[in-house]
């Protein structure tokens, strides 16, 4: 049976116990309000405050400012303490508030209510079809332990424990730690939320992860045609890394498009080689790059296109020639405010750039690509993005086309926008986490 059928069957199964704790109160504004809080009072207050759940936030922030009020004088006269262990004591209180609303970026009401939906069909389409090969045969957890032991550690691979709500990781490689940290924060983020089933699974830490191996792999990126590997959101995606105008949110935060300048923008590195298989970039090869050549319409058409290269490397330090493409950095602010902007692969999926870029309320111009992330699948072209050849040679007629079709291209540039708002969010790409979870554990045997 298929994810898309069994689903809803397997999550009405489940809901009576994923969830480890309700939303529960642990004063109210009247008890407060009406009580003469003795020292043992405040201590047990200040204490509780640390458990408020998250469906009552409102209510909080009042209780907050009812309990300041009460104490204050307590704190201040009866126990005679300075203003300092005062202020002290305030921001223990706000920590122990902000604390379980908000980590690493994450709204927790928010993630709590996207757990508790259905995943929208293109979510379930994509795990299902990410899952396919995996059931008739299932997914042997000898086998992972086995492959995973036989791995070389330059392969970059993590394998991922979540038992009894817990997460644990090993790896081989010391290079694996800060991204494998980063995905273990926020499995345990979700097994403090949720019942998480016991599992196991390998992930690549790599940009992306071209092997095929005799079970499947987590990967943030993935080369088509795929067969036996699944996509998962990015190292980024799960951290709001798309929130990149700080401390504006880029989710509520939009510049209107007749604001913007009608040309486009770009920056970025050298990093391409891999994708074309040539290893280092040399002379004799620079224009097979799709970043050269953007530099090089850049240089000719600097009227509207502005891109070049803030870094150098995987060869291109040693080329002198390169320089002339050498342009300074511009803030993410600044470049919210041009109508264009442009998807070029690097080493795989420009990620860390896609991951803010469909925030922006301007047009993306996608070059077609092998490579893709777990939500290729939905973008359709003229609807969420304009497709342009991957060596760019129509990029110009496409601009073309969309200085012409203003209002159609700003339609485009909005469809984007709502769908990242809607679909792409860290509360999402996290929910997204615990979809595939919930479905790749259905097919493990042994």
């Amino acid at each position: 049976m298929s994810f898309v059928e069994n689903y809803e069957q397997d999550a009405n199964r489940l809901k009576s116990k994923r969830f480890c704790r309700e939303p529960s109160y642990f004063f109210s504004c009247d008890d407060i309000v009406a009580r003469k809080m003795s020292k043992r009072d405040w201590l047990s207050q200040l204490a509780n405050l640390s458990e408020v759940m998250y469906k009552q936030v409102d209510k909080t922030i009042l209780c907050l400012l009812v309990l300041a009020k009460n104490c204050s004088k307590f704190l201040l006269a009866r126990l005679k303490i300075n203003s300092f262990i005062f202020c002290f004591s305030l921001l223990v209180i706000a920590g122990a508030f902000f604390t379980p609303i908000s980590l690493l970026g994450v709204n927790r009401l928010h993630l709590l209510e996207k757990l508790e939906q259905s995943p929208p069909k293109w979510i379930r389409n994509q795990i299902d079809n990410d899952l396919s090969p995996s059931y008739e045969r299932g997914i042997s957890v000898n086998e992972i332990n086995a492959v995973y032991a036989a791995q070389n550690p330059f392969n970059y691979l993590v394998k991922f424990t979540i038992a009894n709500n817990k997460v644990s990781i090993e790896y081989k490689h010391s290079d694996c730690q800060s991204r494998a940290e980063i995905f273990h924060k926020q499995l345990s983020l979700l097994c403090s939320l949720v019942k998480m089933p016991d599992t196991v699974f390998l992930m690549s830490i790599h940009d992306a992860f071209n092997l095929s191996l005799s079970i499947p792999v987590f990967a943030m990126a993935l080369k088509k045609p795929y067969d036996f590997n699944i996509l998962i959101p990015d190292f980024d995606a799960i951290t709001a890394g798309y929130q990149v105008i700080s401390p504006k949110n880029i989710v509520a935060f939009e510049i209107p498009w007749n604001n913007k300048k009608d040309s486009l923008i770009w920056r970025g590195s050298t990093a391409q080689a891999s994708i074309y298989g040539h290893g280092e970039i040399r002379l004799d090869n620079i224009y097979d790059f799709s970043r050269v050549l953007l530099c090089e319409y850049s240089r000719k058409h600097p009227e509207i296109i502005d891109a070049g290269f803030t870094f150098y490397a995987q060869g291109a330090e040693n080329i002198p020639f390169l320089q002339i493409y050498n342009k300074s950095k511009i803030s993410f602010s600044d470049q919210l405010l041009y109508k264009y902007h442009i998807l070029v692969d690097g080493n795989t999926c420009p990620y860390s750039a896609s991951g803010w870029k469909f925030f922006t309320n301007s047009l993306i111009f996608k070059p077609q690509s092998n490579n893709v992330q777990w939500y290729y699948s939905f973008l359709q072209p003229y609807e969420h993005y304009i497709p342009v050849e991957n060596d760019l040679s129509d990029l110009m007629e496409k601009l073309e086309w969309a200085k012409e079709h203003d209002y159609q291209a700003s339609i485009i540039a909005n469809n984007a926008r709502q769908f990242a708002i809607s679909n792409l969010t860290v509360e999402d790409n996290i929910a997204y986490w615990y979809h595939l979870i919930m479905a790749y554990t259905l097919h493990l045997v042994d």
